[in-house]
């Protein structure tokens, strides 16, 4: 049944990353929009679970590996930003590359921040 939990989440995170890329999909963009919009919403949802199970929120292992084995496996992806990232070096745009680069970092990393501590709140406000 685990299994089957982890896939169905991987599932939904996976499409949601699609509808992302075909929604936030334009030509011309400094650097690929979609594929940072996922990383920092998987980093903000793997740390909101974390910040509320940390303060007490008693998830099922089962929903807990769903969500974030699962759908924020599903939905992030390292290996779309590596990839991006050599396409814009091999088109000459290395400066474009290496903000991106840190952009995605950065992002990423305050996102999951953000995540986090909203769940440490959130929890906090719910325990009175």
């Amino acid at each position: 049944m685990r299994v089957l939990l982890i896939a169905a989440g991987g599932a939904a995170g996976t499409l949601l990353r699609y509808g992302f890329s075909v929604w936030l999909a334009a030509p011309g963009r400094p650097f690929p929009l979609p594929t940072l919009v996922v990383n920092a919403l998987g980093c903000f949802v793997l740390s909101l679970i974390a910040g509320l199970t940390l303060k007490g929120l008693a998830l099922p292992a089962d929903v807990r590996l769903a969500l974030s084995v699962g759908f924020c496996g599903g939905l992030t992806t390292y290996s779309s930003v590596n990839h991006e990232v050599i396409a814009l070096v091999e088109e000459g745009r290395v400066p474009v590359a290496l903000v991106y680069a840190l952009v995605t970092v950065v992002v990423c990393g305050v996102s999951g921040v953000l995540g986090f501590f909203g769940g440490r709140g959130v929890m906090a406000l719910v325990q009175g």
